[in-house]
């Protein structure tokens, strides 16, 4: 489900992650984002506060999250 709406993907995994800090993990952590809820913030009914990235960067993200030298 989008963190960002809550549409459910169909077909294939939503094409974006967002990265941002989970309270019940108390960690970094990718959140599924569908495509209009990436590109235009008002369709989304949750206000997202994270960074987003293609789902294939998600490792790398999840790697780099809370890291000051992404250099």
């Amino acid at each position: 489900m989008c963190s960002g709406c809550g549409a459910v993907a169909i077909q294939a995994p939503h094409p974006i992650v967002g990265i941002g800090w989970d309270q019940e993990t108390n960690a970094f952590a990718a959140f599924p984002v569908c495509d209009p809820c990436w590109r235009y913030p008002e369709h989304r009914a949750v206000k997202l506060k994270m960074h987003f990235f293609p789902r294939d960067q998600e490792a790398i993200a999840l790697a780099a999250a809370g890291s000051e030298n992404l250099g």
